[in-house]
């Protein structure tokens, strides 16, 4: 049977390339998000790359009424979209100590990211209970797992959604509904790569500190998405994969080793 999958912030980044990939293993596509020529691009890619069904709808995932009409387009356009990728977010855009964070700024990361899936969340699962049957992929972090000074309100939201969704996952279980949430390192996206062309990141560095000696490429943490949404993983529920190429799991600190006695 195909299935539809609801992906918010799908006009760009990993949300994009997981709709590409989804669509390449034959999963219908919705596309929220705010832009709307980004949209129409993305959904231009998709079809001309892939004989699959993809639309997109335009709402703030911050923003109930939108949201909720959205998913009522969703609900009259397609069959059994009972798969939610809730990708939407947005960067830090300060960094340094407590002190010096924006209240406005730190309100904007928790509404985006937390309020956005649970508004989503909330939408979608009556409908999932309904067909007995269900995915909800939420977007976390490295960063919600392991924390990272200076960003408190990205590390803040990303743990958030931890929360939510071993919340979720412990009570829509018995639906037949799985809830999981991947955890990227640093990927190699546009907005990154912009990052470390500013001097914000230091690429070098991070890669010195991975054990696998570099970044993620979109494709791997798309992969991972693509997988928590089949069939293949339904018995794995509350599960956050860090797609982090070993860093949660190591303490590098980039010495030498043979000098060490």
């Amino acid at each position: 049977m195909e299935k539809t999958v609801i992906i918010t912030g799908g006009a760009n980044g990993i949300g994009f390339n997981s709709a590409k990939q989804l669509a390449s293993l034959g999963f219908r596509i919705a596309l929220v998000d705010r832009d709307n020529q980004k949209l129409s691009e993305a959904v231009e890619v998709i079809k001309s790359n892939h004989d699959i069904e993809c639309k997109s709808y335009v709402a703030d995932v911050t923003n109930e009424h939108e949201s909720a009409s959205a998913y009522d387009q969703i609900l009259a356009e397609f069959e059994q979209p009972v798969l939610l990728f809730n990708n939407a977010g947005i960067m830090p855009r300060q960094k340094g100590p407590v002190e010096q964070l924006s209240i406005k700024n730190f309100k904007e990361m928790i509404d985006v990211h937390i309020n956005g899936a649970f508004i989503w969340s909330k939408i979608v699962i009556p409908k999932m209970k309904e067909c007995g049957y269900g995915r909800i992929v939420n977007m976390s972090s490295l960063m919600g797992i392991t924390g990272s000074p200076f960003r408190l309100e990205y590390v803040t939201a990303k743990a958030g959604l931890v929360g939510m969704t071993r919340g979720l996952a412990t009570e829509l279980a018995k639906f037949g509904i799985t809830v999981n949430a991947v955890a990227p390192g640093f990927v190699l996206t546009k907005t990154l790569k912009d990052r470390v062309t500013k001097g914000i990141i230091d690429a070098e560095k991070i890669s010195e500190r991975t054990p696998v000696g570099r970044w993620a490429t979109p494709d791997e943490i798309s992969s991972a998405v693509a997988f928590l949404m089949s069939d293949k993983s339904s018995y794995i529920t509350g599960h956050v994969l860090p797609v982090d190429g070993g860093t949660a799991m190591s303490w590098m600190v980039g010495e030498d080793t043979d000098e060490i006695i």
